[in-house]
């Protein structure tokens, strides 16, 4: 193998992760639907099973060793609490605001990401990564634009709520970048997970809701699959791509969520919903096919 595909390898690999991260998250409104449980108490559970299946994967490799906090210890558990505020700041934003204004207003984060990137980690912010944050917000505005609504009383604080999430979000992708230099993607999903499951325990306990057999299930899936799995994915192909690139691929969770609730749900796509999904893929695939064709190959 040639150095040139050596270069490009894991590149196409962080890729892969993080768009199928995204689109096992696009699932997770089908699995919701299902379960007549308060939103603190699908959080919990989800992070509940997510610690425990990231335990059971760091005990049966042997390498108990990576839950040993060492630097950063203290942005560590902020990951956990910033994790805990950007999911109650979405759901809220859910319920004080339109879900056209609470989306729009969430997927500003790679807005962020990109702009924190920059300032944060150095990254050189491209241009194409330019375009495909401008096409792919320009779906998402096509997508959600039959039920936008300009905000007061109520409904501003939901929009500032989902401003909040936004932020939130992008401040925790540019800490975890920053913290895989350090730990491995493992132990950032364990603590992440851990330290939500201590701030809502609480909170859970003292109005708890017995899940019937069937949420059970769907908890459990929720946790191990939709929590620790695209977790693990999404952290571990961050370590290998730029972050600015990762904010851009998280387009393809609200597309995923709109082609399953059409099969799965009924829920027919508008016209502006079909074109909004073409400008997303647009722009992610802007990303993927450019990479390739401007990573130069180094001779032998």
């Amino acid at each position: 193998m040639d150095k040139g595909n050596e270069t490009i390898v894991p590149i196409k690999i962080g890729h892969l992760k993080i768009c199928l991260a995204a689109v096992i998250w696009g699932s997770l409104g089908i699995f919701i639907r299902a379960v007549d449980l308060p939103v603190t108490t699908i959080v919990f559970f989800r992070v509940t099973f997510a610690t425990v299946a990231i335990f059971v994967i760091i005990l049966a490799r042997g390498n108990l060793s990576q839950l040993r906090l060492r630097k950063h210890r203290g942005l560590m558990i902020l990951r956990g609490l910033g994790l805990t505020i950007n999911w109650l700041l979405f759901f809220y934003a859910l319920t004080l605001t339109t879900i056209a204004n609470a989306v729009l207003l969430t997927y500003t984060a790679p807005i962020f990401i990109v702009f924190l990137s920059a300032i944060i980690l150095k990254e050189k912010v491209e241009l194409k990564t330019v375009f495909s944050l401008i096409v792919c917000m320009a779906g998402i505005v096509l997508i959600v634009f039959p039920g936008l609504k300009i905000g007061t009383g109520a409904h501003l604080i939901g929009m500032i709520c989902a401003l909040g999430s936004a932020t939130t979000y992008g401040l925790l992708v540019i800490a975890s970048k920053y913290l895989l230099g350090e730990y491995m993607p493992e132990s950032l999903v364990f603590y992440e997970s851990f330290v939500t499951f201590l701030v809502l325990a609480p909170f859970v306990l003292v109005n708890f809701s017995k899940p019937s057999s069937l949420e059970w299930l769907l908890l459990a899936i929720m946790g191990i699959a939709h929590t620790a799995l695209a977790a693990l994915l999404y952290t571990s192909g961050l370590k290998q791509i730029k972050a600015q690139y990762a904010g851009i691929f998280a387009y393809l969770d609200p597309l995923t969520a709109i082609i399953l609730a059409f099969l799965f749900l009924s829920e027919t796509p508008t016209a502006y919903t079909i074109i909004g999904g073409v400008f997303i893929l647009t722009g992610g695939l802007t990303i993927i096919i450019q990479r390739r064709v401007e990573q130069p190959l180094i001779p032998d």
